[in-house]
């Protein structure tokens, strides 16, 4: 998705490590978040009092494949 100019854009933060499950929280593109776990695929974040699950593509500092425990 590319925002045209002056538009935002936003990544959910998920519930589980599915496309599929419910968004916890809607997240600003460039949005501070504290990784805490990686399986190469997807990454377990916690931002302010949320946690929850993003796909390990859309985080800037974790290679892809990558896996953090």
């Amino acid at each position: 998705n590319k925002a045209k100019a002056g538009q935002r854009t936003y990544a959910n933060l998920l519930s589980r490590a599915s496309t599929s499950s419910s968004p916890v929280a809607k997240l600003e593109a460039g949005s501070l978040v504290s990784i805490r776990s990686c399986d190469g695929r997807w990454c377990s974040v916690a931002v302010s009092k949320y946690r929850g699950f993003m796909e390990q593509k859309l985080l800037w500092g974790v290679y892809k494949d990558e896996e953090l425990n």
